[in-house]
């Protein structure tokens, strides 16, 4: 478990630049990399029950199932990310 002293400012307050890295950096990164993950397990899904079905002759993965995956990282990425600007928008009304 971290400490919380880590995340402590001087005065004991959460540090401004890690809370705006936190929010406009870490967590699209993590949903970004959710997104990705998502995207090539169903590409593999798809692609193994296809050559178990027999439609494929052999099972493997190719340069554009990665580039299609990246595709997934970047919409969720820039979806979280403007979120966040949604959401900080808000705070401040």
């Amino acid at each position: 478990m971290r400490s919380s002293y880590a995340t402590e400012g001087i005065n004991g307050k959460k540090s401004k630049a890690k809370e705006l890295i936190n929010k406009f950096a870490w967590q699209p990164l993590k949903s970004g990399l959710i997104g990705f993950i998502a995207f090539f397990v169903v590409l593999v899904v798809t692609k193994l029950l296809s050559f178990l079905i027999g439609t494929r002759d052999i099972f493997h993965i190719e340069v554009e199932d990665l580039t299609v995956s990246f595709i997934g990282f970047i919409l969720l990425y820039l979806f979280t990310f403007v979120e966040q600007f949604k959401d900080s928008r808000e705070n401040k009304s």
